[in-house]
């Protein structure tokens, strides 16, 4: 499914074939920003006779040079590729999003196989025919088309760019018009703006994950610390339980001690009556209840009266 897009109001845009949303796959291969080749399957976003907008997760400079690959028209062709140039980038708001980048080809034309294309776009080079004026052997010239490959044209074209260009370094390799080498400022300036560009992405790249990171690490802290706050309950709980047990024991322990040694004395006198005995059993519990609170220690035997003389 395709839609025509309007074109902008400038006269530069206007001069340029009218944007289509068309989503073809394709293959993008070239160097990114840090400098390291990369091979990207991707779809486009936008099409038009002079390039395209696609999506992509490698960040490419203004001005690099691409080569996008399509695949063939018809089954068992090799695919085709076309150079082309990134003239816009649009960067992601955060790094879990992707770049739009926009190409320019450096040949222009149709190359998307749009059965229904806008009025102003033309067709690629490649798929056009020349036609050579070739005469009949007769009095009277009678020219009559013969299709030639347009890439046919294009080299013979090229070979005689490159017989210009030989006599041009011929005529300029004299040592009286060699000129001293310097490199243009035009070139320099966008040097340096490509490596202000990449510093700037440098800097990009390490604040989301210096960010990452610190989200990462307050998250683990928090897990860390309730972790820390269970455990501390667990071990306080387990040491109340067992104090108490520890407690318990002991008073019942100590109770048993005193009021066998009650019923004993009570033994060796007959006249005690039941009363004092109860009384006496009262307080050894009492004892027995208070010891553990004052110290830790076994409290020292009850040393047991001495027999009154009859």
């Amino acid at each position: 499914m395709s839609a025509s897009l309007p074109s902008n109001d400038g006269s530069a845009e206007s001069r340029r074939s009218t944007r289509v949303i068309h989503a073809v796959p394709i293959t993008i291969r070239g160097i990114d920003a840090l400098g390291q080749a990369f091979d990207e399957h991707t779809s486009t976003v936008t099409v038009n006779c002079n390039g395209c907008k696609y999506e992509s997760k490698h960040y490419v400079p203004k001005g690099s040079k691409l080569t996008m690959e399509i695949g063939g028209r018809e089954r068992g062709l090799p695919p085709r590729k076309f150079p082309a140039r990134v003239v816009w980038v649009q960067r992601p708001r955060t790094y879990r999003e992707i770049f739009h980048i926009a190409l320019e080809f450096e040949v222009p034309g149709n190359v998307w196989d749009i059965k229904s294309p806008p009025p102003d776009w033309f067709a690629h080079p490649d798929d056009e025919e020349l036609t050579v004026p070739v005469y009949a052997e007769s009095d009277e010239p009678e020219p009559f088309a013969v299709p030639v490959s347009a890439s046919l044209a294009r080299e013979s074209e090229a070979a005689g760019h490159m017989q210009v260009a030989a006599h041009a370094v011929l005529a300029v390799a004299t040592p009286a018009m060699t000129p001293d080498f310097a490199i243009p400022q035009a070139h320099l300036g966008s040097l340096q703006k490509d490596q202000s560009e990449l510093d700037a992405e440098r800097q990009m790249l390490r604040a989301t994950v210096e960010t990452a990171m610190t989200e990462d690490m307050t998250l683990l802290r928090e897990r860390l610390e309730s972790h820390l706050q269970e455990a501390v309950q667990e071990t306080i709980k387990s040491l109340t339980d067992r104090i108490a047990e520890h407690v318990l024991k002991a008073v019942a322990e100590h109770a048993t001690e005193r009021t066998a040694a009650i019923v004993a004395e009570a033994r060796e006198t007959p006249q005690a009556n039941a009363e004092e005995l109860d009384a006496k059993i009262g307080l050894a519990v009492r004892e027995a209840v208070s010891a553990p609170k004052k110290s830790s220690r076994k409290s020292p035997p009850t040393k047991r009266p001495r027999k009154s003389p009859k």
